[in-house]
């Protein structure tokens, strides 16, 4: 079984270990220059570049047999509406980066983690420009929606948008639409209540469409959302070749996100055989982990994804309307136990300070006893003399302090007693200032008098 290795269009590795693959992806690529031509004809149609879709059933069964790499980017931005709000918002996202150029946070430290190891080894981030756009991207959005910031697997989302040749505000306003309209509002919130919801739909859907897979899992208690959560999250750009993911995400962008659920439920029935044959619950779950690695076809992949018995976005959203409450009660449980975990380890802590501070005064007291006996102290020196010589200090220390407050007290009697003087002198002061008025009065009277004398006199 030879193995060879190569680099498609995206400079993503593509691995041949089968003979067999290399033939179903000849025949694949024959089936693309078939759906291309009539991609250009619908684009003719429409105008060109400046392209308003209508979504109507021609266009999507066009858009399922795979929109061709050179029109992905102008149909994406058109199918999400993301191009009309940067449009809409022009200056917005650079006012973004502007206004927090300097900021720091828990999802800014997170992003700087989390930048070399989207796609390691991808020649597009050995460039520190492009991880700079990626950074940009990703700290845009953490600031513009602090509720949810930055939820791991976004990077994967934004890193594929900017290999694809998205440029930065693009990449911004198309993440905008996935996280906030396309996908359920709360899925890469801090505690993924949305996340859990839709895992819980997921195996609820199983249990319908695929009765044997499901009840298998159920039995043997395996827990699908340690595994599907992921593909959910990263929309399957980490986990699957990147030819079908984009294949995926071409149905995503035009039917919403109930397209998860059904390449989900057929990642699982192609491999049903092989699922069913696991009967120790640690080997099921390796075997489901494992499923992404048997794709090869993304036509048979979707094929299969159609070919199960229909289920609309109404029936999504009953299934999610039931788990909410559930899931919500679940966390709820998981939050008071983490809260009771807390207060036991700070009670922990707490005793452990208190223990230190005991020893801490064992060891003085033992300290000093032992310079007390150096010092002259009779070896008989025992815990009572010690008792006595503290209760002396402290006697020591109760005088000194009474003294400091009597002296404090007399200070401020002597400050009082100035001022209570000061004010007679004032009061004095002012006294005499009204007799030495009075007095003047009497004599401007007595001038007064005498002049109305002489004037009678004259008379």
């Amino acid at each position: 079984m030879s193995e060879s290795e190569d680099r498609d269009e995206y400079n993503f590795v593509i691995s041949y270990p089968m003979k067999q693959e290399l033939e179903i992806r000849k025949i694949a690529k024959l089936k693309r220059q078939q759906t291309n031509k009539k991609w250009n004809k619908f684009i003719k149609k429409q105008g060109g570049g400046n392209l308003i879709i209508k979504k109507n059933s021609k266009l999507k069964k066009l858009v399922r047999s795979g929109i061709p790499n050179k029109h992905r980017r102008v149909l994406w931005q058109s199918l999400t509406s993301s191009k009309e709000h940067l449009e809409a918002n022009q200056g917005y996202y650079d006012s973004l980066l502007k206004r927090n150029k300097d900021g720091k946070s828990s999802a800014t430290r997170q992003i700087d983690n989390d930048l070399k190891r989207t796609f390691p080894g991808h020649p597009y981030f050995d460039e520190e420009e492009n991880l700079l756009k990626l950074r940009n991207v990703l700290c845009a959005y953490s600031w513009r929606n602090t509720k949810i910031g930055y939820c791991q697997s976004m990077n994967f989302i934004v890193g594929l948008l900017l290999i694809l040749g998205f440029k930065e505000e693009e990449a911004f306003w198309m993440f905008v639409a996935i996280v906030e309209v396309i996908m359920p509002k709360t899925s890469y919130s801090r505690d993924l209540i949305d996340a859990h919801i839709d895992q819980k739909t997921l195996l609820s859907l199983m249990l319908k469409r695929i009765n044997k897979i499901g009840k298998h899992i159920v039995k043997h208690d395996v827990s699908l959302q340690l595994i599907t959560q992921q593909w959910f999250l990263c929309l399957y750009i980490s986990c699957l070749p990147t030819e079908i993911t984009l294949r995926i995400l071409d149905v995503f962008f035009f039917e919403g996100n109930k397209i998860l659920f059904r390449v989900a439920l057929a990642l699982f029935k192609l491999s049903q055989k092989e699922i069913l044959e696991q009967n120790e619950p640690g080997l099921l779950f390796m075997k489901i982990k494992e499923l992404p690695n048997n794709v090869v076809s993304a036509d048979n992949l979707l094929k299969c994804a159609f070919a199960l018995k229909a289920f609309s976005r109404k029936e999504i959203n009953k299934q999610r309307k039931f788990w909410g409450p559930k899931v919500q009660e679940e966390m709820n449980r998981l939050n008071k136990v983490r809260t009771q975990m807390k207060e036991r380890k700070l009670k922990k802590l707490e005793e452990k300070k208190k223990k230190k501070k005991i020893k801490d005064r064992e060891d003085r007291k033992k300290r000093r006893k032992e310079l007390l006996e150096k010092e002259g102290w009779s070896s008989s020196f025992d815990e009572k003399d010690y008792k006595k010589q503290i209760e002396i200090e402290k006697e020591e220390e109760n005088e000194n302090e009474n003294e400091s407050k009597l002296k404090t007290i007399l200070v401020v009697n002597e400050k009082e007693k100035e001022k209570e003087n000061e004010n007679e002198k004032e009061n004095e002061n002012e006294n005499e200032k009204e007799m030495e008025k009075e007095k003047e009065k009497e004599r401007e009277k007595e001038k007064e008098k005498g002049k109305e004398m002489e004037k009678e006199k004259k008379k």
